[in-house]
C-alpha cells in the first residue's frame, strides 16, 4: 500500500497508530473544533460522545478522503493542513 499524503504531510503505513476511542479523544483535546468546517465538526463532536466504532472509522475514512481530494486546491491558496487534525483521522480510520 502506498503512503498518504496531504500536500507537506505524509504518513507512511508503518505510522498508522493502533488507538482507542479514549486515545483519539486526547488527541482530538488539542483541537479547535472552530477552525474546521461543519462536517468535521460533527465528527468531533461525535467522537466526544459515542463508543460506537464503526461509524467513527467511516466517517473518518471519508474526511480522510476530502482532505487528500482537495490538497492541490486548498495549497494553492496557501492553505496548509492540521496535521493533529490528519493524525486523528488516520488513527480513528485504523480503529
Amino acid at each position: 500500500m502506498s503512503d498518504i499524503g496531504w500536500n507537506s504531510v505524509t504518513v507512511g503505513e508503518d505510522e498508522k497508530p493502533q488507538v482507542s476511542v479514549e486515545d483519539l479523544r486526547e488527541m482530538m483535546a488539542d483541537l479547535d473544533p472552530e477552525d474546521f468546517d461543519e462536517s468535521v465538526q460533527m465528527f468531533l463532536e461525535e467522537l466526544a460522545q459515542t463508543n460506537d466504532v464503526s461509524e467513527l472509522k467511516q466517517a473518518a475514512t471519508l474526511l480522510l478522503q476530502d482532505e487528500v481530494d482537495f490538497a492541490p486546491e486548498m495549497a494553492e491558496q496557501g492553505i496548509e493542513p492540521d496535521e493533529g487534525f490528519i493524525a486523528l483521522l488516520i488513527a480513528a480510520g485504523q480503529m
